[in-house]
């Protein structure tokens, strides 16, 4: 059984139980290329412990290689060497799938220590941080005035943009197109 943790993949492995018709899950995929990091995740209850393996970054968690595929385990387990815990494997782990919060992480604005502990508190609050009140505020439209003798085939009279006859027109299309704002367009 492998130990859970973090994993590295060196050198391409070929898949003992391809499928070409699943083309999205990685478990299915003819060939397992060097570089790919995995995690080793505990799961099962007391007394019947094991471990399954997920590729990380990969966002469909049901997607994973356990002791019922035992071919596949067995190729991956003999084949991965232990790893430092990167970002996208922390991310894995904690299950986040928010571009924001990647990239706090990424960018170093946040460490990885307190980045655990704000996830942490986020998960526990559960789904309150999205019940929050949205302040809405009115919408106003501004009218933008551009010099339209600096832009090409936008004069009075002129055809311009989609041309005046090839396609219907909707309520935001003048007689030069869609983003004209000459006199004749307003």
């Amino acid at each position: 059984m492998l130990a859970p943790g973090n994993y590295k993949l060196t050198a391409d492995l070929s898949n003992p139980r391809p499928d070409r018709r699943k083309t999205t899950d990685w478990t299915a995929r003819p060939t397992w290329k060097a570089g790919l990091e995995f995690l080793a995740v505990d799961q099962g209850e007391e007394g019947r412990r094991y471990t399954v393996i997920l590729l990380v970054g990969n966002r469909w968690t049901h997607q994973r290689i356990g002791p019922v595929n035992e071919e596949q385990y067995a190729a991956l387990a003999s084949s991965l060497v232990p790893t430092a815990e990167s970002h996208a494997a922390m991310f894995t782990t904690l299950g986040v799938d928010d571009y924001f919060a990647k990239w706090l992480v990424e960018s170093g604005r946040v460490d990885t220590g307190l980045f655990r502990k704000l996830w942490g508190e986020y998960l526990e609050e559960g789904d309150t941080a999205a019940n929050v009140a949205v302040v809405q505020s009115d919408v106003h439209l501004v009218e933008a005035r551009v010099d339209t003798s600096q832009v090409p085939g936008c004069a009075p009279g002129e055809k311009g943009g989609r041309g005046d006859d090839e396609f219907p027109r909707t309520a935001y299309d003048g007689p030069h197109g869609r983003s004209c704002y000459c006199p004749e367009c307003k």
